[in-house]
Order: C-alpha cells, then structure tokens, then sequence
C-alpha cells in the first residue's frame, strides 16, 4: 500500500500515482512485446531444428501459452522440491 508522503497534497500524491501506474504500463507493454518476439523467433528456429533433425521442439503459438505452460513448469519444480525436501533442479522441460 501506497503512502501520501506528508509534503504532497492529495492532488499532487494522486498525479504522482498516475503517472507512476502510466510508466508502469508502458514498462509492461514493452515487456510483453519482447516476449512476444522472443517466443515467435523460438518458434521459428523450432521449426527450422526440427526440419533439420527431426525433432519435436515445442513451438508457442502466444505468449499466453508460454505463460501457463511455466506456471506448469513452475508447479512440477515446486511439488518435486516439497516432495525431496530440498532442492529441486530446475530441468522442467514442457511437453
């Protein structure tokens, strides 16, 4: 939570936070934009590997999917470490 520092008034505090939300989204939009080009060169060169040597690399078809597959990821590493108790390695590798 957020605190009015006591030498701003309301009307600069919420400016403040407006513009601080306003550099945010912009942050996240550039983000997402990376990620996006990321994943389609990832897939592009699955593509091209698995022409090649005739593999099955994953290829994603938008960021979301990539997003819910590492949340995937990211519960087998969880589960696997509560299970050893320790450490788990993060090899995970999506289907």
């Amino acid at each position: 939570m957020f605190t009015r520092p006591s030498d701003m008034d309301n009307d600069q505090y919420q400016r403040t936070l407006h513009a601080e939300i306003a550099g945010l989204r912009a942050e996240r939009d550039r983000l997402v934009t990376a990620l996006d080009q990321s994943l389609r060169l990832q897939s592009h060169y699955a593509t091209l590997l698995n022409a090649y040597d005739g593999g099955e690399r994953r290829r994603f078809c938008s960021v979301e999917e990539w997003l819910r597959v590492l949340a995937e990821c990211q519960a087998l590493v969880a589960a696997e470490t509560a299970v050893d108790g320790g450490e788990a390695e993060d090899d995970c590798v999506p289907d």
